[in-house]
């Protein structure tokens, strides 16, 4: 990466100019350095996913075939499971929640149960919505409005090549 000029050294408007063109120029070379990573991320996972499809459809294959068997089998299970030489087949309980009607529902009779324990809720501050208050009420709340200048350099956008 080139250097022109450091903070230090732009004394004059035409030398501000100048630095403006070289930050466009470094912003311009890092979103072309992030697009074609991207570009290489997205090709490597499309051939990845190509390459081990077949390894993927085998393993859905051979766990098939393997639940059948033990299936067929159980009877000869270790109790759940059997260890062999390359590995071990057998079966877990598990317990799977089920709904019988629909989320909203389920929802609206756990409230009414008081059962709020089993409900998400993310609180986040809506600081928009808290700003259109004046200055007593953020008072009240603990926050203030914070004034304060801050920089900022603007480039024009150029398309990439």
């Amino acid at each position: 990466m080139e250097k022109t000029k450091t903070a230090s050294e732009v004394t004059d408007w035409r030398e501000a100019d100048r630095a403006l063109l070289d930050l466009a120029d470094c912003r311009r070379k890092a979103e072309r350095a992030r697009a074609d990573a991207e570009e290489t991320i997205a090709c490597v996972k499309d051939d990845l996913e190509k390459e081990t499809a077949g390894y993927r459809a085998r393993e859905k294959e051979l766990l098939a075939v393997l639940e059948a068997f033990a299936r067929d089998h159980e009877d000869e299970l270790d109790g759940r499971s059997k260890k062999l030489t390359h590995g071990t087949v057998g079966f877990r309980k598990t317990t799977k929640l089920a709904l019988r009607c629909k989320v909203a529902t389920v929802l609206q009779k756990l409230r009414a149960r008081g059962l709020s324990d089993c409900i998400r809720v993310k609180e986040t501050l809506n600081r928009e919505a808290l700003s259109a208050y004046d200055d007593d009420v953020l008072r009240a709340v603990g926050a203030r409005r914070k004034r304060e200048d801050r920089f900022y350099a603007e480039t024009p956008e150029v398309e990439l090549p």
